[in-house]
């Protein structure tokens, strides 16, 4: 085991940074989490961090931010259709 590898896997975190951007946000919440977690253990043990693993952390920030903004997104789309058919059924 590389001295590195103690602190966890960089290639897992980007692979999941990739698949929160292009496939599914929620892996790119793990991805967010689990880059946290290896920067923080890296930290701790006096070692530089993988690159890769800044990269599927930063990945993970901004598809998780993706998600926030379209579940946001979709609460003002249907908070406007709900307040036209409110309006509509008061108006008949």
């Amino acid at each position: 085991m590389r001295h590195d590898q103690q602190a966890g896997d960089p290639t897992l975190i980007l692979v999941f940074g990739i698949l929160g951007l292009v496939m599914c946000q929620l892996f790119g919440i793990a991805a967010w989490v689990m880059g946290n977690n290896y920067i923080r253990r890296c930290r701790e043990l006096g070692i530089e961090p993988e690159g890769s693993a800044v990269a599927g952390r930063v990945c993970g920030i901004i598809s998780g931010v993706m998600l926030i903004l379209g579940l946001l997104a979709t609460c003002v789309y249907f908070g406007v259709v709900f307040l036209f058919i409110g309006a509509a059924a008061a108006g008949a």
